[in-house]
Formats: structure tokens, sequence, C-alpha cells
């Protein structure tokens, strides 16, 4: 698509300047105009391009342009109704009455339309666009810009496999698709052959079971690991509530040398309080013993001075404080 200088070699087949060519795109197929557009400007940019939906229609302000219909062979157009969810009789049914349409709009206007395979050109390939430049009337060059190719879905192409047999179960339908793909000139989608097509689908199925081996070893693995962690988790589980008693245990522990504390707190106190009172009463009994032994002192000295017969009564008294 890069190489614009490529339209120097295109010559005129027959003689006559060609001026442009127009490309006629059915509303289903709108969206691969600007693709094919592009496509055609890259090969041809010296001509006039243009596109319309009108099948019947002047193209353009050149009624004399060849005109190109770009069209999704039959299996394709089956495909995609199967794909869009249609059951296999009803897309069946469907589409040979729209094939049926078209084809009565082909015929009437078969002197001026040229039908081309949609897919080979939107791929690049160079004999479609070499078909293409001998429909409108050019040599084409030697080689024309290709696109990437397009990766292939397995579930796409099993699709087109199971609408080219239905193509084949309908006498009406086989011989519809038949006229179709002989008005198509150029080559056909390589979709379009059914070895390579079952070919294709053979090698998807069989890489598709290998991702599925492949998931299902992982998916035992992951299930080994999950069984390790469910065993280590109830470990962990059992060694949490192992440290959980144990805290409870250490708590009621310290709960307890809390209590014992507090009470040798108050034995501490009451033990200095009974030192106090001890303290206090010994020095009560040394006063008391200081005051006894004045009174003894004073008694005697009263004894002393009196008669034996009147200190009588004294002297028990003595007597009785001294054996105290």
């Amino acid at each position: 698509m890069q190489n614009a200088a490529l339209s120097k070699d295109i010559v005129p087949m027959n003689g006559t300047a060609v001026t442009g060519f127009c490309f006629v795109i059915s509303d289903d197929l709108t969206n691969h105009a600007p693709q094919l557009v592009q496509l055609a400007k890259t090969a041809f940019p010296d001509l006039d391009i243009t596109t319309q939906s009108d099948l019947l229609g002047a193209p353009g302000n050149t009624p004399a342009a060849p005109r190109i219909v770009p069209v999704a062979t039959p299996a394709e157009e089956l495909a995609q109704l199967l794909i869009n969810g249609q059951p296999p009789a009803t897309a069946l049914e469907n589409w040979t009455k729209a094939a049926r349409q078209r084809l009565f709009e082909y015929r009437g206007a078969r002197r001026h339309i040229k039908l081309l395979a949609l897919g080979p050109l939107l791929e690049g390939s160079p004999d479609s666009w070499k078909a293409l430049s001998a429909q409108i009337g050019l040599t084409a060059p030697a080689a024309f810009p290709q696109q990437p190719a397009a990766p292939r879905d397995s579930y796409d192409t099993l699709h087109r496999m199971v609408a080219s047999y239905l193509l084949q179960t309908a006498p009406e339908a086989q011989a519809l698709a038949a006229e179709i793909d002989a008005m198509i000139h150029g080559p056909l989608p390589a979709s379009e052959n059914p070895l390579r097509t079952a070919a294709e689908v053979l090698d998807a199925a069989r890489a598709q079971r290998a991702d599925s081996e492949s998931l299902t070893t992982e998916a035992a693995l992951l299930r080994e690991n999950l069984g390790l962690l469910v065993t280590e988790n109830g470990k962990l589980t059992t060694r949490q509530e192992t440290l959980s008693r144990e805290l409870a245990a250490m708590t009621e522990l310290e709960a307890r040398l809390s209590q014992t504390s507090n009470a040798l707190v108050q034995a501490e106190k009451n033990t200095a309080l009974s030192q106090k009172s001890l303290r206090d009463l010994e020095h009560l009994h040394q006063r008391l013993t200081h005051d006894a032994k004045a009174i003894s002192e004073a008694l005697d000295q009263v004894l002393a001075s009196t008669s034996w017969k009147l200190t009588g009564p004294l002297r028990k008294i003595v007597s009785r404080l001294r054996s105290q």
C-alpha cells in the first residue's frame, strides 16, 4: 500500500484510456468500502475511484466507467447467518430467498457489472487484483501491495464448512450458489476449498485439544496447590486456637498475680500499722514502768518516815504494784 508508482506500469489492454471505475457496494458490505477504496487508490493512484450502492445506476459522473461489484461468496454469506445464530434450515431458507433476488438483479445488469470475490480483494491477493485490472481494461503491474494475512478463526471456518455442506443438500440452493460462483471473476477465497478448510478445522481442533490438556494439567496442579493451602490453613488455624488458649491462660494468670500483688501491698500496709502500734505500746510500757518506779520510790520514802502500823495498807499496795 506504500508504492504509488506502480500505476505507471498499468496500460490499457484495448487501447482506450481508462479514467476510473466504480465499486458497487451493497448495504451489508458498506463497512468494507473504505478499505477497498484505499487499496484501489494505492494500486491505481491515477484513476478516479468512486462507490455507490445502486447496481443499475450510472456510476458517478462517468456513465461508461466499469462497475465492480465485490460480493461475499455463497458459503461466506450462509456461514454468517449461522454465526448470527440462525438454525441451519432457517439460514438456508433465508439465504435461498436473498440469493434468488440478487441473481435476478445480477442477470439484469450482467453486461454492465463485474462480480469479484470480496475476501481476496481485502486480503490484497495479487490474482484477485489482476482480475480486477482485467475487468477495467488494464494490464496489471507485476505486483500489488498485499495486506497482512488475517488470522483465521476456527469457529468461522467450521461454520463455512457447515455452510458448504448445506448448499449441497438443497437442489435450488446448489444451483443458485453455482451460478453466483460462475459469475464471480478472479479467484475465490481459499476457504472455498473444502479440503483446505477441513485441514484448517482439524489443525484448530488439535490445537484446542492441546490447549485443553494443558489447562487440565494446570487445573490439577492448582487443585493440588489448593489442597496444600487448605492443609496449611488448617494447621495455622489449630496453632491460632492454641495461641488463643495460651493467651487466655496468661491473661487469667496476670489477673491473679495482680490480685496477689494488691494483697501483698495491703499486707505490707497492715504490717507497717502493726509495727507502729507495737512501738507505741513499747513507749507506753516504758512510760508506765518509769511512772511505777517513781511511785515506788515515793512510797519507800513515805514508809521510811512513818510508823510500821500506819504504813501497813500502803505496803500491801506497793507489794501488789511490784508484783505486777
